[in-house]
């Protein structure tokens, strides 16, 4: 699959941007990035603002579904959740918006994937490491991307933020930790603290806390953009 392939469209209606970089639009991106890694099929990082309640139906269906499965039945009532609403949230973003991104699709296919071998298994451990899969697959992308003199956070973003090459491959190779380090977290959790306390985590941690480090990248994205303050 070639990394050029992971193009994000933005809406007609949301022109690039060629103001200085702000903080909403720093706390958006983080926003975005989150959700996806939390499995929410996204369209775009920039949205209009009439297609603001469609997305974050889209980011926390997911999560909602899962924790709910959770906590009224079990892990495979939770698992069956997130894998039908993925499927749901991909198939209504593909009628709102007549396409799909390669990056929902790897993380609807993983949520599949994973799920399926949770079920057919009876086995909860798979689902447990479908975040530190989907985690290693995003740090890979970077960093391969970066190893081919390809910037994917660029492709995705370059509307939204103009920097400097030297801005891109800070940024890059901090997600690219981030995601590994998150990883790792993961895999620490799910094998040693309770399946209520991972559960609790994955819904109300991770998110969060992918969103704060988000946050923290915009004196990085202030200090290195090209378009200064008047």
């Amino acid at each position: 699959m070639p990394l050029s392939s992971l193009n994000v469209r933005l809406p007609a209606n949301a022109p690039a941007t060629d103001h200085p970089v702000n903080l909403a639009e720093t706390l958006e991106a983080a926003e975005n990035i989150a959700a996806v890694s939390q499995g929410a099929p996204l369209e775009s990082p920039v949205h209009a603002p009439k297609e603001k309640p469609i997305q974050l139906l889209l980011e926390l269906l997911p999560l909602v579904a899962f924790f709910v499965g959770y906590k009224f039945a079990d892990m495979q009532t939770a698992t069956y959740a997130i894998m039908a609403v993925t499927a749901f949230s991909v198939v209504l973003q593909y009628f709102v918006y007549k396409r799909v991104p390669v990056l929902a699709l790897i993380t609807a296919g993983v949520v599949a994937v994973f799920g399926t071998l949770t079920l057919v298994l009876h086995n909860d451990t798979f689902i447990k490491m479908k975040p530190t899969m989907i985690y290693a697959i995003f740090a890979s992308i970077l960093v391969m991307g970066r190893q081919m003199g390809y910037n994917p956070l660029q492709h995705i973003f370059g509307q939204m933020f103009h920097l400097t090459p030297k801005g891109w491959r800070l940024l890059s190779w901090r997600w690219a930790c981030f995601f590994i380090a998150m990883a790792v977290t993961n895999e620490i959790l799910w094998r040693h603290v309770s399946a209520d306390a991972w559960v609790n985590f994955k819904v109300f941690g991770a998110l969060p806390i992918t969103m704060l480090f988000g946050v923290c990248q915009f004196p990085l994205l202030k200090r290195e953009s090209t378009v200064k303050q008047a």
